[in-house]
Formats: structure tokens, C-alpha cells, sequence
């Protein structure tokens, strides 16, 4: 526990910012899922963002950080989110830093039952899962995103 606090500490203020953020997230995200729905609950979060007309500088440094807090806070936070959970607060995290994303959503049925699975492509590389998912999941046809008029204020 101690050597936590002292990694939570070594870190930038920003980056602490971010990790306190994927700790808090995750259980409003499941209420709001599980109250208002799954679209319902993107369409928010998209609305929450201000449209950026740029990417930062380093977006593969961004994201890298970006996904790095997420699977910190799903590691070492108290509450244990969902890859649906934890796939829709990093697509919301990246847009809020610029970088636009695509929430994916796969499908399978091993031994006859049912499995379904999320994760985050930019560009059609797989930012917060093995490169392999799309192997492993049947994915839809399409990146899961709300309307365009969801993302105006």
C-alpha cells in the first residue's frame, strides 16, 4: 500500500488528476448505465466533451498515459468496472485530450454460450486490448457512437 502512495505521489499533478478521475468514473458510468441505458449514458458523456479541431501533439503519448491510469485505477481501484466501463471512460478520456476514437463492441459464443467484449481502436489499431480482439469478437459492422448532433452543446 505504502509503495502506492508513493508511485500515486512520483506522479505529475495532471496524471494525478487523471487517475483520480478513473477511479471516481467508473462507478457513476455503471449507475448511469444501468438507470439511463448504454446510449443514454454515451450520448452524455459525448455532450460533456468540447468539440477540439486538434489533436495534441503527441497523441500516441497521450493515449499512452491515458490508458495506462485507466488499467491502474481498474487494478488497484475499489471498484472492479467492466470492460464496457472502462472501454467507454477511455474513449471519453481520449476525446477530452482531442483524440478522437472508436468505441468497438464484439461478440462470441464459445461452447454455445454467449460472450460480448469492449474495447477502443484509433485509426483501426486497439488501443486498450490485445491486438487480437478483433480475432476473439465478432465486431459489430460499426464503431459504437452516439449521433453527430449529440456532440454540439
Amino acid at each position: 500500500m505504502i509503495d502506492r502512495c508513493r508511485r500515486y505521489w512520483c506522479l505529475s499533478h495532471a496524471d494525478q488528476k487523471l487517475f483520480l478521475q478513473c477511479i471516481v468514473l467508473p462507478p457513476l458510468i455503471d449507475l448511469s448505465i444501468r438507470w439511463f441505458g448504454f446510449a443514454k449514458t454515451q450520448r452524455c458523456l459525448a455532450r460533456l466533451v468540447a468539440v477540439r479541431s486538434s489533436s495534441p501533439a503527441n497523441p500516441d503519448s497521450v493515449t499512452a498515459v491515458v490508458a495506462r491510469m485507466v488499467n491502474a485505477a481498474g487494478q488497484y481501484g475499489f471498484w472492479r468496472a467492466t470492460c464496457l466501463q472502462r472501454s467507454l471512460l477511455f474513449w471519453w478520456l481520449l476525446r477530452r485530450c482531442g483524440i478522437a476514437s472508436d468505441l468497438r463492441i464484439g461478440v462470441r459464443r464459445p461452447d454455445g454460450g454467449f460472450q460480448a467484449h469492449a474495447w477502443v481502436e484509433c485509426g483501426g489499431k486497439v488501443l486498450n486490448d490485445s491486438d487480437e480482439v478483433g480475432q476473439r469478437f465478432a465486431a459489430f459492422d460499426h464503431a459504437i457512437m452516439p449521433s453527430r448532433a449529440d456532440f454540439t452543446r
